[in-house]
């Protein structure tokens, strides 16, 4: 799920995952599912967040021509050590 979530933006041929859809239309129009937010499936909101949080990072990655130096200088450490757990993740990347 992460590497979809990843790809989907600096591929863009990938489809996101349904979590991320879920979250960018509940952005918009609430919950997923009926009921409140306390009401949704366990788990399901923070994973969908989680998710977000993933496909920002690495939009910010490739406005950055994939280039981890420019990451760091233009966002700062936070956003550099995110972006390098993600690519371990989905990659093996090694700094």
């Amino acid at each position: 799920m992460i590497w979809a979530a990843a790809y989907c933006e600096v591929k863009q041929d990938v489809k996101p995952p349904r979590e991320l859809i879920w979250y960018w239309r509940s952005e918009k129009f609430g919950p997923p599912f009926t009921g409140g937010w306390m009401e949704q499936p366990a788990g399901l909101v923070p994973r969908m967040s989680y998710l977000n949080s993933v496909y920002e990072a690495m939009r910010l990655y490739r406005r950055c021509d994939k280039q981890l130096k420019v990451v760091k200088e233009r966002y700062g450490k936070g956003a550099w050590l995110n972006i390098v757990k993600i690519l371990k993740e989905i990659r093996g990347y090694n700094d």
